[in-house]
């Protein structure tokens, strides 16, 4: 299995054309001499990354020198020469260099030349060209020399055949790969996206600012504003510039280094660094919360229309759910609205009204909106159903009818046990007892679970409640897209009967009868499939004198 986290930063796309630009320099037809102008602060490993290329290319071992320690009176020829190892420590001139049998076809790459020694380096680098063509059917070695700071462009080109300049080489999506590695993708909910466009936007194009960020909570890396504050100073009185490092090209515009305003006290310039990286995601998702409330709850909502807003005295009439705000649905549904319904919704009104006004929100505040909805969000329609599912022929039973009907004596002879999700089961798991009173929505939304748990896999779920209520019904048969079919079995039987079997329920006083007349209102639209095209109706009631009438016992539609 690919480790995504030991993903190379020079394997990336930008990083690479770079790589590839100096290598096929290096080792054209006509040995090169290759200036690399990089800044003071150089990603980690460029150059390590250019010799392993190089090595990989050649079959063969680039020379690297050192040259920080200074010349110390040798001539730059000795000291390239000494990189091949001992036995031609004397060579003394560039044709000594250049006909050195163990340099032949080699690459040697040098860095770390003081600026003070630049003059004597440029002046043996400017004979090389002549005195390569003087050898054309010879293979010389081939340099790359990364030059040292402070010298003029000018100065530095005339001393080379080639300049190769590390600027605008990183991309957003390379770094966003890069970050992405680092934190090894574990999902793509809310929380981890965030997380990821973050960090990519506070990093820009240094790998060391991504890890740095990678290692923090879940909480700091959406706002990592308190860790920035805590950087040590990077510019020791300087301005940012290209040349210390602090400044590159990077997504289309120059990018100033967080470290850089953090040493400058720019906390704005971070925090709509951090309100940048947030909008990417955030914003997208509020808009899908939106939409999934209206998309629940449109019946409701456009019960309720029009309403009319004051914009400052004009005035806007809106009849259309789609176009309202999050505000507006929270007033409208929020007395409809579960628990983890309504805190979502909360939430995201919170999150939006900050961070319209350009102001990061809260690392903690984003990481519960994307909670909630990985715990709720199957039970809001997404607009593409179940595309993941298997089609092999499973299907949603809901049993309906009145407490004390026969529907679990029913299922229990037609279906297997670990088919059958049993309303009274999950309630007694949740309370200790059937006697829950208060707010059902937590049994409910365990019984949406577990439909979607089995239909998801391939599996039949049989769903035992009384799924007496249009909305309970229609909550479930929508769990199941238009190709997997619902049946609607209707069990009832005198009510002479259940009074006489009544059981536990007897000691509630009118349950039995209060539950018998909700279910004789409400036998049209459970008859005829809550006008749902994929609703078949099985009706397995037993028939008694009086009787409603309706479909025959047995029958289906």
């Amino acid at each position: 299995m690919t480790d995504w986290r030991s993903l190379d930063w020079f394997s990336l796309a930008g990083p690479t054309r770079f790589l590839d630009r100096a290598v096929a320099a290096l080792l054209g037809a006509e040995a090169r001499v290759v200036g690399l102008t990089l800044p003071g602060r150089r990603p980690d490993g460029l150059l390590d990354a250019l010799a392993g290329r190089l090595e990989a290319a050649t079959a063969s071992a680039t020379l690297r020198v050192d040259a920080s320690p200074g010349l110390r009176g040798r001539s730059p020829t000795t000291v390239l020469a000494m990189s091949a190892g001992e036995g031609i420590s004397g060579v003394r001139s560039v044709a000594d260099l250049l006909d050195a049998p163990r340099l032949a076809g080699k690459v040697i790459l040098v860095d770390g030349i003081p600026p003070e020694e630049w003059l004597r380096w440029a002046y043996v680098l400017r004979q090389i060209p002549p005195e390569r063509a003087r050898r054309a059917r010879m293979m010389p070695p081939s340099l790359a020399v990364a030059f040292p700071p402070g010298i003029a462009p000018s100065d530095a080109r005339a001393a080379v055949d080639l300049d190769l300049r590390w600027s605008g080489h990183v991309s957003r999506l390379d770094t966003q790969t890069f970050v992405e590695a680092l934190l090894g993708w574990p999902d793509d909910c809310l929380a981890s996206r965030t997380a990821v466009s973050v960090i990519t936007e506070m990093a820009g194009w240094d790998p060391s600012m991504a890890r740095l960020l990678a290692d923090l909570g879940v909480d700091q890396q959406i706002d990592p504003r308190a860790r920035m504050g805590a950087l040590p100073d990077v510019l020791g009185g300087q301005r940012p510039c290209w040349e210390n490092g602090m400044v590159d090209r990077w997504d289309g515009a120059p990018w100033v280094h967080t470290a850089a305003l953090s040493s400058a006290k720019l906390h704005d310039s971070i925090a709509q660094r951090v309100w940048r990286g947030q909008v990417r995601t955030v914003f997208p998702f509020l808009d899908q919360m939106r939409n999934a409330f209206v998309a629940k709850h449109e019946d409701r909502i456009r019960a309720q229309l029009p309403i009319i807003k004051d914009y400052n005295g004009r005035k806007v009439t809106y009849t259309d759910p789609w176009k309202l705000e999050l505000f507006d649905l929270n007033a409208l549904i929020k007395a409809d609205l579960s628990a983890k319904e309504a805190a979502l919704l909360s939430v995201c009104i919170t999150v939006r009204r900050g961070m319209a006004h350009y102001d990061p929100a809260d690392g903690a505040l984003i990481r519960r909106a994307s909670d909630l909805w990985e715990e709720i969000g199957h039970g809001f329609p997404d607009g593409c159903a179940a595309w993941e599912w298997p089609r092999c022929g499973q299907k949603l039973v809901l049993m309906v009818g009145p407490t004390g009907a026969g529907k679990s004596r029913w299922a229990r002879r037609r279906f297997a046990e670990g088919d059958i999700v049993e309303a009274d089961a999950i309630r007694r798991s949740l309370n200790g007892s059937l006697d829950m009173a208060g707010d059902q929505s937590p049994v409910f939304e365990r019984v949406r679970r577990e439909i979607l748990k089995r239909l998801s896999v391939g599996r039949t779920v049989v769903v035992d409640a009384t799924n007496m209520r249009r909305e309970d019904r229609l909550a479930n048969a929508l769990l199941a897209p238009l190709d997997i079919p619902v049946e609607y079995v209707v069990v009832d039987r005198p009510l002479e009967e259940k009074l006489a079997m009544a059981g536990w329920r007897a000691g509630k006083p009118g349950l039995i009868e209060g539950h018998a007349r909700l279910f004789e209102a409400s036998l049209p639209d459970i008859l005829g499939g809550d006008g749902l095209p994929n609703v078949r109706v099985v009706d397995f009631r037993v028939q008694r004198a009086g009787d409603a009438p309706g479909a025959a016992p047995g029958s289906s539609r």
